[in-house]
């Protein structure tokens, strides 16, 4: 069997026809009212990366150094950097051993306890396409007037209560390419459900210029003013002609994974060493993530040496050096966290897999586990 990868990047004959004719068109609105449609929102901000998502969200609720924002221990390292940014605290959360989401009763305690005013906001993320609990934690989070910002990745169609997450929430961020490293193109954007954010959202998305200052009558067009301090986070018209053409595609992408989901679920249930993800109407498996009791690098290395390629969503943050070391941290300060740390593994769901290569990846995982001590 040819290798098998975790992560790809993929460009069908049918893509690359269809981005040539998009070429001299403005995918840019194309592409905008695609996402206005499709979460029933008009304010939609694209940006050229998931990072300038999360750091333009931040920087349209007006974060200040000192302030304080929740987030999830087993989060990228990109959430708590682009607090940071701001030179701002994050406030770590341990998260369930079951479905990887933050843990309520964890986020009740802290919140007891940091009853703190520049507590602004949580990031809250849904790990591997599984929702978290938004109904119990929004309840929680309006009680002590903090906002919500979803931290949606790469989970694009992630639903909540047969609403997708975005629709009717504060701000929703995602991404468009889950390969990081060499990426075809990259993108993100956020759904904002308040005009002034949003607003805000994209005026610094543009430099903070705004054009015409000088006024309409008379103005020859090429004045413009600075407000603020902005970025440069727009979006390509190439990167947006991309995300277009892949996005139309999320549904069909989203049957495909469930149904290797199943196999996955079908084949390798009631095995000894191997504990399967949370089996869920509304989840999307935007990863796979397993758990092997024992010896988990071990088994990764055996599975690279049958030409599968796995992966660890994710390294809990307090195992990072910068944060261990900024705000004194040990690895058993998250228990669950350090659990799940010990024992997940994603398998490879890609939409493009072949029946044949999801069917190689149960037999080689089954004949470990069956050797396994």
């Amino acid at each position: 069997m040819k290798e098998i990868s975790n992560f790809v990047n993929t460009l069908s004959k049918e893509d690359k026809e269809s981005l040539i004719s998009y070429l001299d068109k403005d995918n840019i609105s194309i592409l905008t009212s695609y996402l206005q449609d499709m979460f029933k929102c008009k304010n939609i901000v694209l940006t050229n990366n998931h990072t300038a998502a999360h750091h333009l969200a931040l920087s349209a609720i007006d974060l200040k150094r000192g302030d304080k924002i929740l987030c999830s221990v087993n989060s990228f390292p990109n959430v708590a950097q682009s607090i940071r940014y701001f030179d701002a605290e994050p406030i770590f959360l341990d998260v369930n051993t079951s479905d990887f989401n933050i843990d309520l009763s964890y986020l009740k305690k802290t919140l007891e306890f940091k009853k703190h005013k520049k507590l602004k906001a949580i990031i809250l993320n849904h790990s591997a396409g599984l929702a978290s609990c938004i109904d119990e934690i929004k309840e929680l989070c309006d009680f002590y007037n903090i906002k919500i910002i979803n931290d949606c990745g790469f989970s694009l169609g992630i639903e909540y209560k047969n609403k997708l997450i975005g629709e009717n929430d504060f701000i929703s961020s995602y991404a468009f390419n889950a390969v990081s490293k060499n990426p075809l193109f990259s993108g993100g954007f956020l759904v904002i459900n308040d005009d002034s954010v949003y607003k805000r959202a994209e005026l610094l998305n543009n430099n903070a210029i705004i054009e015409n200052a000088w006024g309409k009558d008379g103005n020859l067009g090429y004045f413009y003013d600075v407000v603020d301090i902005g970025y440069e986070y727009k979006m390509s018209s190439i990167c947006a002609a991309l995300a277009f053409i892949k996005i139309q595609k999320y549904k069909e992408e989203i049957k495909r994974r469930r149904q290797i989901a199943k196999i996955y679920n079908d084949e390798l249930s009631n095995l000894k060493h191997i504990h399967l993800p949370i089996d869920s109407k509304e989840h999307i498996y935007s990863r796979y993530i397993i758990k092997v009791d024992k010896n988990r690098d071990n088994f990764a290395r055996r599975l690279k040496e049958m030409n599968i390629n796995t992966a660890i969503n994710y390294i809990p943050i307090n195992f990072l050096s910068y944060y261990k070391q900024k705000y004194n941290l040990k690895i058993t300060d998250f228990p669950n966290a350090l659990s799940n740390y010990q024992q997940i593994l994603s398998l490879p769901i890609r939409a493009d897999l072949s029946d044949d290569e999801v069917y190689y990846i149960c037999k080689c995982v089954k004949e470990l586990d069956s050797k396994w001590v």
